[in-house]
């Protein structure tokens, strides 16, 4: 029995949903449509998004959403010697969160990756209003999100990290870098940064390198789009264009119709 799922991408400056259908139920996902909308604002969101859903993810319900690391702030906090309460790590998330980027909180919402035993805690910001905007464009359409992740996420859940080591992850989209340091499955840094023209991996891992000198690395785990060659500091690469349930841009298995 033939069945579809769609997967949504939203960049700052456009939106491309994916759809994919499979012949039986254990056969394999073929990707049969691609479709790519120009945005301007997030606030064209609820107008765009039923025009795009209505014929590419007819009969599917749930629409799994990845959106550009752009809407996101991260957060690497030390936890402070004796805090139990999570009241507290949530006041302190919020005032460093302020402290760091200069936006109010309540503009923000806060998911925070907390381990019993950690010393330290990766906290994720989306924007409110972005999200917002994203909830209505997809009821506007008779849809609903199966789950709303960042593209840097998603490359750090795929990046096979080990029980020890380190290892750099990097996720690189139009505008924007994020760059961030695992102990084994610990996040003990990271950092989001305007992509410019000519970044090299090398000059990108050699900078956030030095504030981490006890667990220098040449393992890095590198997404999206490609930078500069690494011929120097980088010894064991890995990159690929998206991880897995993530459609590449500018991957063209499917006619794409472009819309401005």
């Amino acid at each position: 029995m033939k069945s579809a799922r769609c997967v949504l991408r939203v960049l700052p400056d456009a939106v491309l949903l994916v759809r994919e259908e499979r012949e039986t139920w254990r056969g394999p996902y073929r990707e049969t449509a691609r479709s790519l909308l120009a945005l301007r604002t997030e606030s064209e969101l609820p107008e765009l998004l039923p025009r795009m859903l209505a014929s590419e993810a007819a009969g599917v319900r749930k629409v799994a959403v990845v959106i550009a690391d752009g809407f996101c702030r991260y957060l690497c906090l030390e936890r402070p010697a004796g805090t139990r309460s999570m009241h507290d790590l949530e006041a302190l998330a919020r005032m460093r969160f302020q402290a760091s980027f200069g936006d109010s909180p309540e503009d923000w919402l806060f998911h925070s990756d907390r381990s019993v035993f950690a010393h330290q805690d990766l906290v994720v910001a989306v924007s409110r209003p972005f999200l917002r905007a994203l909830e209505a464009g997809l009821a506007a359409a008779g849809k609903r999100a199966s789950g709303v992740i960042p593209f840097w996420i998603h490359c750090a859940n795929a990046s096979g990290l080990e029980r020890r080591g380190a290892h750099w992850v990097v996720a690189s989209e139009p505008g924007t870098h994020v760059l961030g340091l695992f102990d084994g499955h610990r996040c003990v840094g990271v950092r989001r940064m305007r992509h410019a023209s000519g970044d090299a991996l090398d000059t990108l891992i050699a900078r956030e390198q030095s504030l981490y000198p006890s667990l220098e690395t040449a393992r890095v785990s590198a997404w999206g789009e490609r930078l500069a060659p690494a011929a120097t500091r980088v010894a064991q690469l890995v990159h690929a264009d998206a991880p897995p349930g993530v459609p590449a841009l500018g991957t063209q298995t499917a006619p794409a119709r472009r819309v401005a």
